[in-house]
């Protein structure tokens, strides 16, 4: 009975070897010198809380640039965070 790895065996080790290296290259490149790495810019959306005067409910109001949308804010008991309206928003 012969020893050893068939050519496809050892082909296929290869092809691993060489995926792995390609993506380990550019990580260990970062590593080396941090100033040649691309930075990726993390837009994180500005929310406002707005309160409804005439029913005194909270929102979350979002600039999207085209419009501002408003969604109910809730509490941890899944109920919509509202107060008593205020005296002026009465009037």
């Amino acid at each position: 009975m012969k020893r050893g790895f068939t050519i496809v065996e050892l082909m296929i080790v290869i092809a691993i070897i060489v995926i792995l290296a390609a993506i380990a290259f550019p990580a260990w490149q970062c590593h080396k010198n941090p100033g040649s790495c691309p930075r990726k810019e993390i837009s994180i959306p500005r929310f406002d809380v707005v309160t409804d005067p005439s029913t005194g409910c909270e929102y979350f109001q979002k600039d999207t640039g085209y419009a501002k949308t408003l969604t109910p804010r809730y509490g941890t008991d899944g109920k919509q965070i509202c107060k008593p309206p205020t005296v002026e928003a009465a009037r």
